[in-house]
């Protein structure tokens, strides 16, 4: 068991009869988190001060299974290869694929998964790493021997034409079969541009771009190292559209970062050129809404969590900041690319009220350092007259339901795109009791669902209609503690 409030963490083994306990938690939101056979369940917490002895439940996920075969042309097994349960998810208007589990194959091509029950699950197969050293490499490529490459179960090269999968605990899923195609292997080959070429090897990593962006297409390219010069040459990579991505350590210098997109048809790619992509610096400040500000000094952090899963924080500094509340910020050299903002811990009552880059709200969309008019700068406005949604989920009897997920959402974000990073879920106690995060003032919409949230475009939609028929509640300021509601379910 491990629980996480801001900086603070802390991590205990259950006893025999599964129970746990944290001491000297700070107050502020917290998320509890236990893993079994690889499966996680998390649970969101609010600690108010003064809160003594509260007592959560947790029940342990109860894995699904998945094993079949990866085979190639012929029937062949394919060992070594990399099997992944990926679910699309939607964040802040960006569907990504998020990793939800992984095994390799035997060497007879033979996998098993422990997967989440009862989500919408995509089965991709990978290839093992191409052992196709560039100079043992065919020059004529029609001379080069087929390889298998990358397909989703059943039968797609892309997420868009695969077939997801909903897992039950109760009935494991055996004899799945991954039919991996093959496909001509070409090279690409160039440069890396950089300043500090001499100064050391860099990596390289092949990116399939019908992955990205996702930690999945970073971990399943293809790696390989240029030369000290900046020169490469990579093989096995089949037809399609990718992105070489280059970076070089930090050490105790600037790091480097590059990357450039190329697609492969019928032929090598020769006279690549990869150029140090653009750094910003950005600036900001963290400050209090004039009308509900707390009076003491806070500290918070403001994190930046790039979107793309590739997150190499020895190139372009730390992505984190600390600041004293009212206080300035500032990362020196960023990528110009989506990041999620996030400020934290924040105690009761208190919340982020506006986080604008410019003209853009980055609640509800990503920031992008360097996308708007010279000098601006990130914004984020706390604010401390926030409430609390308690709900109470009981069957008809009136018998407190415990592990029950319940949601909220803001009733104007309930029909649009927004509704994927306004949501707020949790489950219940041993009580059958939810309490939300801190909540702005206003309407909002509170349910309780069959199932775990599902982020993804059609679990959206879903969700909307769920939120539709759940009940209306109103949060106020000015120093209202809660809400209370009761669900029969």
């Amino acid at each position: 068991m491990t629980i996480e409030c801001g900086s603070y963490s802390d991590e205990v083994e259950t006893t025999e009869d599964g129970r746990f306990r944290f001491e000297g938690v700070p107050a502020g939101p917290c998320l509890a988190r236990v893993d079994v056979k690889g499966i996680r369940r998390e649970r969101e917490l609010l600690a108010l001060p003064g809160d003594e002895g509260q007592e959560i439940v947790l029940l342990a996920p109860l894995p699904a299974s998945l094993s079949g075969r990866v085979i190639g042309d012929g029937g062949r097994p394919v060992a070594n290869a990399d099997v992944w349960l990926l679910e699309r998810e939607v964040t802040l208007g960006i569907t990504r694929l998020m990793v939800r589990g992984a095994a390799k194959t035997s060497e007879t091509g033979e996998f098993t998964l422990q997967a989440p029950a009862g989500r919408p699950l995509l089965v991709l197969s990978t290839p093992p790493a191409r052992p196709f050293p560039p100079e043992t490499m065919e020059i004529e490529p029609e001379r080069r021997p087929m390889l298998a490459i990358a397909g989703f179960y059943i039968g797609s090269r892309t997420p868009e034409g695969a077939t997801p999968l909903r897992l039950d605990h109760r009935f494991p899923v055996t004899g799945a079969v991954i039919q991996l195609d093959s496909a001509r292997p070409y090279c690409v080959e160039g440069a890396v541009e950089a300043a500090a070429s001499g100064q050391g090897s860099f990596h390289l990593r092949v990116v399939d771009q019908a992955l990205w962006p996702g930690s999945v297409g970073f971990a399943a390219g293809i790696p390989a190292k240029a030369a000290p010069g900046g020169a490469f040459r990579v093989c096995g990579i089949a037809p399609g559209d990718y992105k070489l991505i280059a970076w070089q350590d930090a050490g105790s210098g600037e790091g480097f970062y590059g990357s450039a997109p190329f697609r492969i048809s019928d032929s090598d790619i020769r006279g690549l050129r990869v150029p140090a992509e653009a750094t910003v610096s950005l600036r900001g400040q963290v400050r209090w809404d004039q009308q509900n500000a707390r009076q003491e000094p806070m500290e918070v952090e403001i994190w930046l969590s790039p979107l793309s899963g590739v997150n190499l924080a020895n190139v372009g500094g730390q992505i984190v900041r600390r600041a004293t509340v009212p206080g300035a910020v500032v990362w020196p050299s960023l990528r110009i690319e989506p990041y999620r903002v996030n400020v934290s811990p924040l105690p009761y009552p208190c919340y982020v009220r506006s986080l604008q880059y410019g003209s853009q709200d980055l609640l509800h969309a990503p920031l992008v350092p360097g996308t708007e008019i010279a000098g601006a700068e990130l914004d984020a406005v706390l604010a401390c007259d926030g409430g609390l949604i308690t709900a109470t989920v009981a069957d008809a009897s009136g018998k407190p339901l415990p592990d029950v997920t319940v949601v909220a959402a803001p009733e104007e974000s309930r029909t649009s795109p927004r509704l994927a990073d306004e949501v707020m879920a949790g489950r219940t106690d041993k009580q059958g009791v939810w309490r939300s995060p801190v909540l702005r003032p206003g309407r909002y919409r509170v349910a309780v669902l069959p199932q775990e949230v599902v982020k993804s475009p059609e679990g959206l939609l879903q969700l909307a209609g769920e939120l539709g028929r759940g009940q209306e509640v109103e949060v106020h300021g000015a120093g209202q503690r809660t809400v209370r509601i009761s669900i029969r379910w």
